[in-house]
């Protein structure tokens, strides 16, 4: 979607939230020992809070990234970078 609406200069991105307190991850809301099995598994040691999500969204929205198209922007407290770790 990205390449086909470039000539309109029209921005295409994705966000990829990591763990949040949403109704998505229910389980980990209702099992503290789960929440807490999954956020040692974050470097940060915390799940995303939503308005940080939502602040790269409103920043996504804005001009300020006007040359951003086409990516994705991963929002995990630096979990990707424990990929072929065991995470």
């Amino acid at each position: 979607m990205a390449l086909e609406l470039a000539p309109q200069r029209i921005n295409v991105n994705a966000i990829a939230p990591g763990m949040a307190p949403t109704p998505m991850n229910r389980p980990a809301l209702d099992d503290p020992q789960a929440r807490e099995r999954q956020v040692q598994a974050i470097p940060w040691k915390r799940a995303a809070e939503p308005r940080e999500v939502a602040r790269l969204a409103v920043w996504l929205a804005s001009d300020a990234p006007d040359y951003a198209t086409g990516q994705s922007f991963t929002l995990g407290g630096r979990l990707s970078l424990r990929l072929g770790q065991g995470a």
